[in-house]
């Protein structure tokens, strides 16, 4: 049996700085300490991730949350995904 870790995919965070709801979710990632797992993406800063957000969401909808084909959308779907996220990591 391999006891390898498998690295997990990175999250992306589509989100804009003045948003309390995104930044309830900024800082949920800073306080569980998995900055490692997820890229923040500031669609007010960025003219790529605005596009890209609008490409994947069909709008600029944040904050909004990544990972290939699966996607999560507004702070309540979010965290209820990293609080499990974290869990499964306490687990490890």
């Amino acid at each position: 049996m391999n006891s390898e870790k498998i690295e997990i995919t990175k999250f992306i965070l589509y989100h804009i700085l003045n948003d309390e709801s995104c930044a309830e979710v900024r800082r949920f990632i800073v306080q569980n300490e998995l900055t490692d797992k997820v890229l923040f993406r500031n669609i007010d800063r960025s003219k790529d991730a605005a596009d890209d957000l609008l490409t994947i969401q069909g709008s600029h909808f944040v904050p909004f949350l990544a990972d290939n084909n699966k996607f999560y959308r507004g702070s309540a779907e979010i965290l209820r995904f990293l609080q499990g996220l974290r869990v499964a990591d306490d687990q490890d």
